[in-house]
């Protein structure tokens, strides 16, 4: 890299972890089968909130070409490997033909042509710690509540009301 880039990108602050994480977890998401990582993030709105819970795709292993037989890598026909808790198996394994074709809807092609259940634990869900409440001033209220006067819905009113309170309140001064 050339000292100027470098004076250049010291000059800007570091590099955003978004930008770092893409290429560095393709190659290990490469390596399980998910050429993209789009059924793994968006798992949840193929088999449901509720199943997602009790599931999560492990693995996509494509068919091997015969002995002999050349040419570009096959992407359809693959099995997709998933890690399920308890119970849940028994209503993966009933809807597997409807979580295949939501699969494939997803794609736009038949990707998948089977599923394989692996009975294993998942990590625990994340979930979000919950911020302290705000103490606003007075006249920081009034500032959200003068800001929002004008707007007509209701709903709308509250949403940026609450959002005002948020921004004003975790403001460093």
């Amino acid at each position: 890299m050339s000292s100027k880039r470098e004076a250049s990108r010291q000059s800007r602050g570091p590099a955003p972890v978004g930008k770092l994480v893409g290429p560095l977890s393709r190659e290990v998401f490469r390596k399980r089968g998910f050429t993209q990582a789009h059924i793994l993030t968006h798992w949840p709105e193929i088999v449901g909130p509720d199943l997602s819970l009790y599931s999560a795709p492990d693995a996509l292993k494509f068919p091997r070409l015969p002995a002999g037989e050349e040419g570009p890598r096959r992407i359809t026909g693959a099995v997709l490997h998933i890690v399920v808790e308890g119970a849940a198996a028994l209503e993966i394994k009933h809807l597997e033909p409807q979580i295949i074709e939501r699969i494939n809807g997803f794609y736009g092609y038949p990707a998948v042509k089977a599923l394989k259940l692996v009975q294993g634990v998942l990590p625990p869900p994340r979930t979000r710690k919950a911020r302290p409440p705000l103490n606003l001033t007075p006249e920081t209220e009034s500032r959200v509540e003068e800001a929002t006067s004008g707007v007509e819905d209701a709903g709308l009113r509250l949403s940026l009301a609450r959002l005002g309170r948020e921004v004003l309140g975790r403001r460093r001064t």
